[in-house]
């Protein structure tokens, strides 16, 4: 094979290279990662590793096969590196990393090299860019939970054509994606629209195996298929360059499975249509050389037909397959159905096709890991499919080992979900409920499936809420309407007021309860509005009214809500909070809101928007059932609550000399237990038990004796009990940086993937729980707000015994060990979320306790350190009195 990019890579050969300790002894100096590492060109024996970086450095690339030596290949100097490896061995596992003038840039990334007899999996992915959208990055995460050997691209992943948005649009969010697995991309009309595709030509390292040496179009071989991707922008006229390269290209090919991959769709049933020319054009070459499948996208949905052969239904293996996969994030639109349609949704999704030898499996994979579409295709004979195949490809599977993408955790063996605290059941020894499972105290029930008390959980209905409409609408009050809209076509927002100003306590957990009336592929995307200060009004619809208006907020009239106006009701589109996914009529939704609410007491406001015409419509507080109005769950740090028993006895005794008067008061808890809730920033009290007595003298005339005795009883609550437990150092640790401290970073990190694992450590220490029993002890943790520092795990924690650690020198290589076995797990997690680990089992009262985070994830995940300017770890204690 050939490439184009000769001029431009690098090509060493894995053996006889210099010893990678040659190449250390010069500075990185200020030089940094600006885009990648990422992978292309993978072959049998061979991949090319690009990356870019902010300033001129000599280019090199260290490379071994997993558990050997490294060896490094020398590169040009210069701020964008091309270097090729050659001469590795198929379906083996390398570590690599990026060096500048021989320092890393990165730590060890791991990939594996294609084998031609082994199964294999790659996904297809279309229309994904939105920016870091939550639905591409919730898709995006699922594609983590699926084991995948490569990425074919069938176009749009970036929005406007600029060659600047291929970073935030599609190197940013897939960063780690992208680190691990080729992608061998197809270009699109926004690719040559601003400069003839000359950004994506230098970004993307194709083959150019064609005649023309054109880098648009190519093939490539992986296992036991041969891909062809196609540039339908170009003619595809018979007699033109490209048609006759496929022609040839499907003639000589003699793979078992044979697959063709471009952007323009030319069966469907969507918004574009079927581009009649190219099907004439193309379709022959399908028939007359058995290609088994097409994908393609352009249009933002999921269709599959038939097998079709001469535009005819077939019997499967008689025709082709089209897939049109264009649900990758970017807003969805409208797909109906032709004849010769299978199935088609608009739905969120990627596409995931996995040969085993002579059996094919297409399906179309959501973000919450339902497969909504699924056919199979045989030749000759096939391995049936299993529980342990690592695919979900069997009526009663859940998950099949490494493919666990509808699980909140891992795969058990036998299929299932692994239980996890957040699974919605009641099915660990450890929970005393589990989210709605929670009979042993219902309503009740807490984010660390502990049942908690009426104190803690709050249920605030919205003081306001409305929607606002573009258009014919814009100047219409909805107020009082009994729902609330949210669309793309006309644009409808929706807005919803909580007042907290009552809420003293740190919110630990808050959740927005929605009930959809009607249904939509995309329920929208929550994000937090700066000022609360709208009205809500009173119109249906009334242009009179005097509540919060379209017009209002589109202060540039240009018919769309965005940071361009001036009004203070923007919704922050910078800080997504959650996305509710597609949802269903009837449906009661929940989301994870807590990053919206971490300001302290006030009034909050929260706005939905989604991103397709099939808009969702939700009751509003004005519905008239009322278990279907909008409702914010909050759970808040436990209080402390002691009841104190006071008993006064006053004894006199009179005549006509002084009399002494004594009186005695004792103040004691009661036999009712009790418990009192701390965290670090929050000054302690301790309730004490006091006896005090005095004597007077005092002259009385009277000659009786009276005696009075006063019991009461008082119950009240307080900020404190006494307990405070402080974060006082935390640090993380590299594995790829071994010799480097990380304790003054801002982000702590934890991470399980091979050769580049991070881990955090905690040093906490406890004060004022004296004698009392710790009733419970969790360490709270937020998320990062970086798009990046949600995954599929939110990791372990382990109590460890060395606590003689700094923050400041503390590295990968002399690193506590972790010998303490796990306490708690957190599952999947997204950016901003707020979530605690148990640690009771740990704590048995004053003194100082050390704990470390790691994961079994190869995603990793992102939390706040004690130098973040956001929320910072804390300890919630609860004690009895």
């Amino acid at each position: 094979m050939t490439f184009r990019h000769e001029g431009r890579i690098t090509r060493g050969s894995f053996r006889g290279l210099v010893a990678a300790a040659l190449l250390m002894a010069a500075p990185a100096g200020a030089v940094t990662l600006t885009r990648g590492p990422y992978l292309q060109l993978e072959s049998t024996h061979g991949v090319t590793v690009v990356w870019d970086t902010d300033a001129p450095a000599a280019c090199s690339l260290d490379v071994r096969p997993e558990g050997g030596q490294p060896t490094v290949i020398a590169g040009s100097t210069g701020t964008v590196c091309a270097i090729r490896a050659d001469g590795l061995v198929p379906g083996t596992r390398y570590a690599y990393a990026p060096q500048a003038d021989g320092v890393a840039l990165a730590g060890e990334e791991v990939f594996e090299t294609d084998h031609p007899t082994l199964p294999f999996t790659f996904l297809v992915m279309g229309e994904s860019g939105c920016g870091g959208c939550l639905p591409g990055l919730a898709l995006r995460n699922a594609m983590y939970a699926t084991p995948v050997d490569f990425v074919l691209h069938t176009g749009g992943m970036i929005g406007g054509g600029l060659g600047a948005n291929y970073d935030p649009d599609f190197f940013t969010p897939y960063r780690t994606l992208l680190r691990r697995l080729v992608i061998w991309p197809a270009i699109d009309n926004h690719d040559v629209r601003a400069d003839g595709g000359a950004a994506w030509r230098s970004t993307f390292y194709t083959p150019a195996n064609n005649p023309a040496r054109s880098e648009n179009y190519y093939s490539f071989d992986f296992g036991n298929a041969h891909v062809v991707v196609l540039d339908t922008n170009a003619s595809t006229s018979p007699g033109s360059a490209e048609h006759t390269f496929l022609d040839n290209d499907l003639r000589t090919s003699t793979a078992t499975w044979k697959f063709v991959a471009f952007h323009d769709t030319i069966y469907s049933s969507g918004s574009h249509g079927s581009d009649l020319t190219v099907r004439a054009n193309l379709v022959p070459l399908f028939d007359k050389y058995g290609v088994d499948m097409v994908f393609m996208g352009d249009d933002h949905d999921y269709e599959r037909t038939k097998p079709l052969r001469n535009n005819v239904a077939v019997q499967p293996g008689a025709g082709t397959v089209y897939v049109t996969t264009g649900g990758g994030g970017d807003q969805l639109r409208p797909v109906g159905a032709s004849s010769f349609t299978a199935y088609a949704e608009s739905a969120f999704h990627f596409t995931r096709v996995t040969v085993d030898g002579g059996r094919l499996i297409e399906q179309m994979v959501r973000e919450d890991g339902a497969i909504r579409d699924a056919i199979t295709l045989v030749k000759g004979t096939a391995p049936p499919p299993r529980c342990g195949d690592d695919l979900v490809d069997q009526p009663g599977e859940q998950c099949d080992g490494l493919d666990h993408v509808a699980c909140p955790g891992p795969c058990a063996a036998d299929c299932t979900c692994a239980p996890v605290c957040g699974d919605d059941r009641l099915d660990q020894t450890t929970e005393a409920c589990d989210g709605h499972d929670d009979a042993g105290c219902p309503g009740l029930c807490l984010t660390d499936c502990r049942c908690g008390d009426s104190s803690q959980v709050l249920r605030l209905a919205p003081v306001a809420d409305t929607y606002i409409q573009a258009g014919a609408q814009a100047t219409a009050d909805h107020g009082a309407s009994d729902h609330v809209d949210v669309d793309l076509a006309p644009a409808d927002i929706a807005y919803l007021k909580f007042d907290l100003s009552a809420v003293t306590r740190p919110v630990v957990a808050a959740k927005l309860k929605l009930h959809c009336t009607n249904a939509s592929s995309d329920g929208g995307t929550i994000y937090p509005v700066p000022n609360s200060s709208w009205a809500e009004g009173s119109g249906v619809g009334s242009a009179s009214g005097p509540g919060l208006k379209w017009s209002d907020v589109d202060t540039n009239l240009d018919g769309k809500v965005d940071a361009h106006d001036a009004s203070p009701f923007v919704p922050d589109y910078t800080r997504p909070i959650a996305w509710l996914g597609g949802v269903l009529v009837g449906q009661d939704v929940s989301v994870d809101v807590t990053a919206a609410l971490q300001a302290g007491p006030g009034v909050y406001t929260l706005a939905i928007r989604n991103d397709t015409t099939a808009g969702a419509t939700y009751a509003s507080r004005e519905d008239l059932n009322q278990v279907e109005r909008p409702e914010l769950e909050i759970e808040l740090q436990a209080p402390t609550t002691t009841t104190s028993t006071t008993s006064t006895t006053t004894t006199s005794t009179s005549s006509t000399a002084p009399t002494t008067s004594t009186s005695s008061t004792t103040s004691s808890t009661s036999t009712v237990p009790t418990t009192s809730t701390s965290t670090s920033s929050t000054a302690p009290t301790t309730p004490t038990s006091s006896t005090s007595s005095s004597t007077s003298t005092v002259p009385t005339t009277s000659s009786s004796t009276t005696t009075t005795t006063t019991t009461s009883t008082t119950t009240s609550t307080v900020a404190q009990a006494g307990a405070v437990g402080t974060v006082e150092a935390d640090v993380k640790v590299h594995e790829q940086n071994p010799d480097v401290s990380f304790g003054s970073n801002a982000v702590l990190d934890a991470s399980g993937q091979a050769t580049k694992r991070e881990q955090t450590y905690f040093r906490v220490r406890v004060s004022g729980v004296g004698t009392r029993p710790v009733v419970s002890a969790r360490l709270q943790l937020q998320v990062a707000s970086a798009f990046n520092a949600g995954g599929d795990s939110g990791g372990r924690i382990h109590r460890i015994s060395a606590c003689g650690w700094s923050e400041l020198t503390t590295t990968w290589r002399n690193r506590p060990v972790i010998d303490g076995a796990v306490l708690s797990t957190v599952g999947p997690v997204q950016p901003g979320q707020v979530v605690t680990f148990d640690v009771t089992s740990a704590i048995t009262g004053d003194g100082v306790y050390c704990f470390a985070l790691d994961s079994t994830s190869i995603n990793g995940v992102k939390y706040n350190s004690r130098e973040s300017s956001g929320q910072r770890p804390a300890v919630l204690l609860q004690v009895a009195p």
